[in-house]
């Protein structure tokens, strides 16, 4: 595995760098965070107002599309797209907990799809079966956003992935590279959790890498992610899930 998505760390003035080197234009990362700068430029020093999904990736057209369609669009890159993703589990660790998870990719216009939500199975993509987590159904999520659709084919080159998951975030971005020096085995030597999710994920990366899609992580607070979190929670409720199925957008 030679690379691995990139999760910004946020300084006390507000400006992102990448989280291995503190940069913030990073070539050995391939992310830049320079577009913070012009935000941040325009709010005033004292009272500044954080920098939202919502301001950042504001609902637009992305035209590329056939027919164009509404997506989460960075106001200052039409090839940056913001998705939305969470997991939820109902009961998580009790005798039968039950999974979700969900990931909202445009506002909720009339006749389009602009959010997904299911059942986590029972079984995972690799073939293995593993009981209902939460942190299982959050890269669940990760994983269905980034199999749902070609997004390249919309014309966006960098993906934009905001969770409320510090697990996800910390485990792609700080402890991936660990676990693979001692073949997905943690420091003391147990098993990691969820290896056919996290082996999986690390796929998808590699495969948009390949098509000169970057893939980014964005920690975001839980009150910022309250739509994906409430489908997330309804997906826990829904007919058991027994084997893998992959969920493949054809309407846009």
């Amino acid at each position: 595995m030679s690379w691995a998505p990139d999760s910004p760390v946020e300084l006390p003035d507000g400006r992102l760098v990448c989280g291995n080197h503190g940069l913030v234009v990073c070539g050995s990362c391939c992310v830049d965070y320079s577009f913070m700068d012009d935000v941040l430029d325009d709010d005033a020093i004292e009272g500044r107002v954080r920098p939202t999904p919502q301001s950042l990736f504001p609902a637009g057209i992305g035209r590329k599309a056939h027919p164009p369609v509404t997506r989460f669009i960075r106001a200052d890159d039409p090839e940056s797209l913001l998705i939305y993703t969470d997991g939820a589990c109902l009961g998580n660790g009790q005798v039968e907990p039950k999974g979700g998870w969900a990931f909202v990719f445009g506002p909720q216009e009339l006749n389009t799809t602009a959010s997904i939500n299911e059942r986590l199975e029972n079984q995972g993509p690799l073939g293995d079966y593993a009981n209902p987590t939460s942190n299982r159904a959050e890269l669940r999520a990760i994983i269905g956003a980034l199999r749902y659709k070609n997004w390249a084919s919309e014309g966006f080159t960098t993906l934009v992935l905001a969770t409320d998951s510090e697990y996800v975030v910390k485990g792609a971005t700080e402890w991936i590279r660990a676990w693979l020096r001692r073949g997905w085995r943690k420091s003391d030597g147990a098993v990691v959790s969820n290896v056919d999710m996290w082996q999986v994920f690390l796929g998808e990366v590699e495969r948009w890498h390949e098509y000169a899609v970057k893939i980014q992580l964005w920690k975001i607070p839980r009150e910022w992610n309250t739509e994906a979190d409430r489908l997330a929670k309804e997906g826990a409720q829904l007919d058991e899930e027994l084997t893998y199925k992959e969920r493949l957008g054809i309407v846009p």
